[in-house]
């Protein structure tokens, strides 16, 4: 059986694949394979998985929707724009249940 998932649901699976690497400097860097070019960093482990959720959702919105999305857009993930969102509804995948 199949069932759609929310955006936050998408973004958590996307993040389930994230690659974490300790740097010489002492900071982080964070590579979602499954996304590709998805790569980001940060001074600590914790700052670097922030920024890993900002990448992946800048990279899904980027890709999925291109020039219908804008950071000057009302609608954001996870919002109450019902309806409103580039998806139509919050809904982005499937899975197999």
């Amino acid at each position: 059986m199949l069932r759609l998932l929310t955006w936050n649901e998408y973004v958590r699976l996307v993040l389930s694949y994230a690659v974490f690497s300790h740097n010489e400097d002492g900071s982080w860097t964070v590579e979602i394979p499954v996304l590709p070019g998805c790569v980001t960093w940060g001074e600590t482990r914790a700052e670097a998985a922030v920024m890993a959720e900002d990448a992946v959702q800048g990279w899904l919105m980027t890709t999925c929707f291109g020039s219908r999305w804008s950071r000057h857009s009302s609608w954001h993930p996870g919002g109450d724009h019902q309806g409103s969102g580039p998806d139509g509804g919050g809904v982005v995948g499937v899975v197999g249940n």
